[in-house]
This record gives C-alpha cells, structure tokens and sequence, in this order.
C-alpha cells in the first residue's frame, strides 16, 4: 500500500508543484466560463445577434439560464439552446439593443451535476451607459477570469449544500453498507445475517438515495422548485438519469430481498448501483476516463470493508463457521484498505492541481480529514487482528467485545463517508 500511495503521490506532484499541470490539464471549480460573445468588457458599435457562452465541461441546455439586465436594471430572459457545434457551448438569440451597458447572468448545471452561476458585461455603442444602482452579482470582468458561484438554495459549507451533502454521504453508506454485506454473505462468507436486518437496510438506501435526487434536482433546477422543474432535471440530464437508475436499482436489490429471495441477484444490483455511482460528481467531469474507475474502486474497496465489519455485528455468533469468517474478514479488510486508500489518492492527484493545494484549499483539507479517517480504520483493523483475534479461539466470549469495537469502527466509517458527500460538492482547487 505504501509503494502505491507514492507512486500516486509522485504522479499528484508531477501534475503541478507550482500550480501549473505538466501531465494533465488543470481540474476547474465545476464549469467555467471561458469565452463569450460578446467578450466580456468590451464596447460594441452594432447590436450582436446572439449571446454565445463557452464552458469548461459540458453543459445542460435544458437546465441553463440566461437573464439580459440593460443599465436600467430591467431583465429580460433568453432561450439558451446547445449549440449544435460544441456541446460545452451554448447559444441565445437577442433582439435588437439600444445603446448601453448590459449584464447576461448566467446559471447553469455542468457535467459534474452541479448548478453554478456568474455574469458578465459588455457595452453597445461608442459610450458607456451608467451602471445600474443595483446590479445584479457579478463574477468577475473578462469571461476568461469568471469564477463560478455555487447556485443553490439553503445553508452552504465552502459551496456545498449542506443538505444535499449529508443526504448524498448517508445514501452512499447504506448502498455501500448493503452491496458489501450481500456480496459477502451470499459469495465469500457464510450467510447468518437475517433477512430482516438486510431489507432494513435496503429500504434506508432507497428513501436515502431518492431524497438525495429529490434535494439534487430541486438544486439544478430552474426554478428551484419540487415540480416540474425538478422532474425535467432528473429526466432531461445524465447526471439526473443516473440518479433515477441508482433509485431503481436499489429498489429492485430490495425487491430480490424481500420478495424473490434471491440475495445472490440483490447483491447484484447493489454493486451495479454502486458502479453508476462512480460517474457522478466530479469524476464525471474531470479527467472521467481515469477518475470514473478510480471512484468505482473506492466505493467498492469501501463496500468490502464496511459490509465485512456488518457482517461481524450482526451476523450469528453461533454459527460453527463464525470465528472463521471474522479472520477472513480481517484479511479481506487489508484488500480493502490499500483498494481505498490508493483509489482515494488517485482520485485526489487528479482533482487538485498541486500539492500545496492539500493544504490550501478547502476539497484538499476535507480530502486530508478522509485521510485521518482511514488511517483510525487501520489502526481498528490492525488491533483487532493483532489482539483480539488470537484470542478468539481460546475465549469465544471474546467475540462480544470484538463487536462493540467493530461497531466503533464502523461509526468512524461512517464519518469518512459524511465527509466524502460533503467533499463531493466541494469545488476543487482552482490552479
């Protein structure tokens, strides 16, 4: 693990120790305005046509808004559509301007399914109109220099919505918890969970991840509403169908549970959802080819290890099998951690543009604290191996504190994954 997790450090200090990339390009906050028509700041003599705006990623059409504010502060909306040449473009017919200074305020949702928003200003006519009393909040000047905003309603931590962070980190444990307790117990150790405790824990997932979508999608929408809105985000974007299928494949794992009694084809499901999860959030927009399999395997080195202490606390401790499949476990849980561990730091030599940005920069301190978390795993993992587990056989009333403690360290688990939903929404550093 150690030969792996310097090696990705050595790869995070070759993208830029001085703030520029060398083997990648720079991961941006969510999308970026980069260009526009007009350029922003500029004075046009003739009215332009259209609106054109140029992002880092990819946008949705269907869930942009573009608003023109004249010098007078009156707003008048326009219809972005995708432009047919560039889908991170996108482009609105404007009528004919008098002069004046003008303000196009734009929110949109990028491909990493977060909405953001900015404006900029251009001038028609050789002289400037006088600046609106109230404008509108504005980026910044030129479009290249335009830093995005987060655009979402309720209480905010560095940009994410606190909500929607805590519903997103809570659903991944129960998925997570629920993939790897069922691959476990139907392929790797033998099953003494009861039914029971497994569809409660897949109901939790289902009402978990649908409120997760629900919170995603009034967020992205346009008018921030449960309504129409969110409906046409949740249908009318990628980042929204993965959502509806992460909702529909846990709903059919609780279906192989309680109905077909089928753990083999839940766990499944589960793992499915869990692959879908992979190419939601910034793996899906930054560097996807590498970061997409690199999240994939740390949600699913997390399952092992999270659905392997499950199985510890709430498996039959009269099972003649018991003893042995905790000490499996244990070695299944040293797979587990260099999985996590080195997925967990590619993932951050992708999204961070230097190393000084760990230290600097709000996702590199969450990041940091994920780090902390898993090095408190280890040590649970190294005690119950070291200490606890040799003395099982002598003493079978060893197990019960084995439980307590694995319950501890599947709370600290827990924790790591609360973080790893609110660094979800965290932007990256910016290089």
């Amino acid at each position: 693990m150690v030969t792996l997790t310097g090696l990705l450090l050595i790869l995070s200090a070759g993208i830029g120790a001085s703030g520029r990339g060398v083997l990648l390009p720079l991961p941006r906050p969510h999308a970026t305005l980069l260009a526009s028509e007009p350029v922003a700041d500029t004075v046009l003599l003739d009215s332009p046509t259209r609106i054109r705006l140029l992002f880092s990623e990819p946008i949705e059409s269907k869930l942009s808004r573009l608003e023109l504010v004249d010098a007078a502060g009156s707003r008048a909306s326009l219809t972005p559509t995708s432009d047919v040449h560039d889908v991170h473009a996108l482009v609105a017919p404007v009528s004919h301007l008098g002069a004046g200074r003008y303000e196009v305020v734009w929110r949109v949702v990028s491909a990493d399914g977060h909405p953001v928003s900015g404006a900029f200003a251009f001038t028609v006519g050789a002289r400037a109109a006088p600046a609106p009393a109230n404008p509108p909040a504005s980026n910044g000047g030129a479009a290249r220099d335009s830093l995005v905003a987060p655009a979402v309603a309720g209480p905010t931590v560095w940009g994410a919505p606190v909500a929607a962070a805590v519903l997103r980190g809570a659903a991944l444990a129960c998925l997570m918890a629920l993939g790897g307790l069922l691959a476990l117990g139907e392929w790797v150790l033998p099953n003494g969970v009861r039914p029971r405790a497994m569809i409660g824990l897949a109901v939790a997932a289902v009402v978990l991840i649908a409120a997760h979508a629900a919170a995603w999608a009034i967020d992205a929408a346009v008018d921030r509403q449960f309504g129409a809105g969110a409906l046409g985000a949740l249908l009318g974007s990628g980042t929204g169908r993965r959502e509806l299928a992460r909702v529909a494949l846990v709903i059919l794992s609780l279906w192989a549970i309680g109905l077909a009694r089928r753990l083999g084809v839940a766990a499944f499901f589960a793992i499915i959802a869990l692959l879908v999860s992979g190419d939601v959030g910034h793996s899906a927009a930054i560097h996807p080819a590498l970061a997409v399999p690199a999240k994939a395997l740390h949600l699913l080195g997390g399952a092992l290890w999270l659905g392997g202490l499950l199985w510890i606390a709430v498996a039959d401790r009269e099972l003649p099998r018991y003893p042995d499949g905790v000490r499996r476990i244990s070695s299944l849980a040293l797979t587990a951690a260099v999985i996590v561990a080195g997925s967990g730091v590619a993932q951050m030599a992708l999204f961070l543009p230097s190393v000084r940005a760990v230290v600097q920069s709000p996702y590199g301190l969450l990041a940091v604290a994920k780090i902390a978390g898993l090095a408190v795993l280890i040590a649970f993992g190294a005690y119950h191996r070291y200490r606890v587990l040799p003395r099982m056989t002598a003493s079978p009333a060893v197990a019960v504190g084995l439980r307590r403690s694995v319950r501890a360290e599947a709370g600290v688990m827990l924790l790591v994954i609360l973080i790893g939903g609110l660094l979800a929404y965290v932007p990256p550093a910016r290089g």
